[in-house]
């Protein structure tokens, strides 16, 4: 049962609506390492780990440097690479952190 949870938790969506597995998904594709994301997008290794498996949600501000450092719009990462032939609304509104 445990286990089920376990693996349903990395499963869901975070709040903005983007799925755990999409950073990793793009930073694979522009064939990057954990390292050289956290390095660029200004994060330490530790947290794109814990974006990749779900333990933690990016921060708004966060979200526009991975889209920018991966190459996606908001939509690609918060719906997946078809979300920009299928014509998705991004469902995070980005607001500066105050």
């Amino acid at each position: 049962m445990f286990r089920m949870v376990r693996i349903n938790y990395h499963r869901t969506l975070a709040s903005g609506g983007m799925e755990v597995d999409k950073i990793k998904h793009f930073r694979k594709k522009k064939s990057m390492t954990q390292t050289e994301l956290a390095e660029l997008t200004g994060v330490s290794v530790m947290t794109i780990r814990h974006y990749e498996s779900g333990e933690r949600e990016p921060r708004a501000s966060d979200i526009k440097k991975l889209c920018e450092v991966l190459g996606v719009t908001e939509d690609e990462l918060l719906n997946g690479p078809r979300a920009r032939q299928c014509g998705h609304e991004s469902r995070l509104k980005l607001s500066p952190m105050i």
